[in-house]
Parts: structure tokens; sequence; C-alpha cells
């Protein structure tokens, strides 16, 4: 079988790639053929679980190739024209909310969402989010970049993200220029073989898709865009001051000149409960701790002790119900994937 009709189910890099236009080879060692639109909608289904692909040439179906930066996915669709539909059921059957940016570098496509209909065309980009219904109808010869970033590792007032929801922003230039360059080489380097590597590229890639949001959220002058701009101050600056054991709500209100009470509702009406805010955060810190091979020595008690955790039995719980996965387990897998004979 030529190499253009095999199905790389994963790869080094951390991809999985289906390409050509017949069956696909299954799992190593499985011995099967996967049809080659099963194999399609399964990898299109591996970033985004709720949604159905239609395929508009008989007989031709899109190349797709799929990859993972840590907890950010991405995936490129390119070839025959393309419609992939999710419906207000499969929407809100989402596990876990997403952020999704659109990054078109060849031809057109148009996405059906919430907020209105809009056209992408090469050198543009548009966010969306897999919590809602919506339609992306990829053009005839399109190549679209799609990067699938967790709502809650975004840390943004949940209004400030709806706000720039399905609004199109073209790449030459400021923040959407940086984002795309960002993501555009990222996903056009093949020498990414490390998972750690690349494990470590999805914060720089998240902060500059917040800083994309943050940007462009409501209308500065609106009463919205005042209080999602006070909320985006307030956790920048609790985000860095996490390792500060005398970070308190008063002092935050403080440095802000607002009242506890008034900082309090300018989160909640962006929808952010800080405690919760907070314990996310600093598991988030102790999670990438645990990964880095700096912090090897240290005990998880003393990680989880820097980051605010003072009962170690408290923190190993929080962390499996946070991340499905004990604190030991994590650091464990973490250090398997640094092995130099591991991809």
């Amino acid at each position: 079988m030529p190499v253009g009709d095999t199905l790389e189910r994963r790869t080094p890099q951390g991809r999985a790639r289906a390409a050509g236009t017949r069956g696909a080879v299954g799992p190593a060692g499985s011995g099967s053929v996967l049809p080659r639109r099963e194999v399609f909608l399964a990898l299109a289904r591996r970033n985004s679980p709720g949604v159905d692909v239609v395929h508009h040439r008989p007989g031709r179906v899109a190349g797709i190739e799929v990859r993972r930066f840590g907890d950010v996915g991405t995936s490129t669709v390119s070839g025959p024209a393309t419609t992939f539909r999710r419906s207000a059921r499969q929407a809100r059957a989402e596990h876990e909310a997403a952020v999704v940016l659109s990054l078109q570098e060849r031809g057109t496509t148009r996405l059906e969402l919430p907020e209105r209909t809009v056209r992408l065309r090469a050198g543009e980009l548009v966010l969306h989010c897999t919590s809602d219904p919506g339609v992306r109808a990829h053009g005839e010869g399109a190549v679209v970049h799609y990067v699938y970033l967790p709502l809650h590792q975004l840390h943004l007032p949940p209004a400030a993200v709806r706000s720039v929801l399905g609004t199109v922003l073209t790449t030459d230039q400021g923040v959407p220029g940086l984002v795309a360059g960002f993501f555009g080489r990222l996903l056009r380097s093949p020498g990414l073989t490390s998972r750690f590597v690349a494990d470590t590229l999805a914060a720089p890639g998240t902060e500059l898709v917040r800083s994309l949001i943050v940007s462009n959220a409501h209308q500065p002058d609106s009463p919205a865009g005042r209080n999602a701009v006070a909320a985006a101050r307030i956790l920048d600056f609790v985000r860095a001051h996490l390792d500060d054991p005398d970070l308190t709500a008063e002092r935050v209100a403080r440095e802000h000149h607002v009242s506890v009470r008034q900082m309090y509702a300018v989160l909640s009406r962006s929808g952010v409960s800080l405690g919760r805010w907070i314990r996310a955060q600093r598991l988030e810190r102790c999670r990438r701790e645990l990964s880095q091979p700096d912090f090897d020595d240290l005990p998880i008690a003393g990680i989880a002790q820097r980051w605010g955790f003072v009962s170690p039995a408290h923190f190993s719980r929080v962390f499996k119900e946070h991340y499905g996965v004990s604190p030991r387990e994590w650091r464990t897998a973490a250090k398997h994937r640094r092995r130099p004979d591991m991809p």
C-alpha cells in the first residue's frame, strides 16, 4: 500500500495523521484496515469529540494531522471541501469546554457560530468554543489550523472570552500576528520530536491566546469592558503572587483600591470564584514542577507546600480530582517521558 494511503496513529512527535483516499492501516499489530472516513472522523474527534463530518467530494476525504502540546491540542485540515457540524445536543455533551483558535492558511472557511456567521480568509483568525453548536465549512483546497485550549487554562473571566468569540482578526500585525506566527511556526516544525519539549510549549501558546482575548475583549468604554479589564488586572496580580503565603483577599483588594466586597462583585460579574481560581492556578504550578527535572529531588510535599498546600493528604486528593491521577503517578509518568530511549 502506498505511503499516502496509510494512517500514522501515533508518532514520536505526538502526532496522528490521515492521508490518501482509500483505507488506512489500523494500530500496529492489529492487522486491521480502517475505512478512510472512519479514520478521519476518529482523528477529528480527538480534540473535539462532539462533531460530525460531511465530505462533499465523492471518493475524496480531506487530510488531517493531529498533535498535542501538553494540554493544548492542534489539528490541521486540508484538501477537498469538508464540513464539520456540532449540534446543540453534542455541544452540551462536551466534557470540558475548549476555546478554539481557527487560523486560515489557504482558501476560505465559512463558520456559523452562535454570535454570527463569518467567512475566514487566508491570513485571518477567529476564536470559537466547543461548548457552542456550529458549522465549519471548508472550501475546496482550504488549509486550516485549529488550536484547542481548555477554557479553564486561560484563567480569564468567561464574559471576556465570550465577548471575542466570532470576531475575525487579521494576522498582519499586533497580537493576532504574534499568535499566528507562533502557532504557524510550531505546526511547521517537524523537529519537535520530544514529548517533554512539546509539553513545555503549551504555556507560552496559552499566554499568547490569553493576551489576544484580553486585548480584544468588549468595547473598552462599555460597563462590561471596564469590568472585564478590572477582573483581568486582579487575576494578573494574583497570578504574580501565587507563591506568596501572605496573599489574602484583603491584600488583593487593597492593591486595587477597592473593598473586598467590591472586588468579589467585579470577579463575580465575570464568572470567577477567586478561591477556586487560586486553587486551580496553584495546582497547575505544582503539576508543572512535578514534570520538570529541576525539581526531581524535591519531595512532593515540599512542592505542594511551596504553593500553599500545607496538608499532603489534602493536596493529593485535590490534585487527583483535578487531573485524574495522583501527584506521584504524574511525576512518575513525566520521568518516564524524559527517558533518553523514550520519544
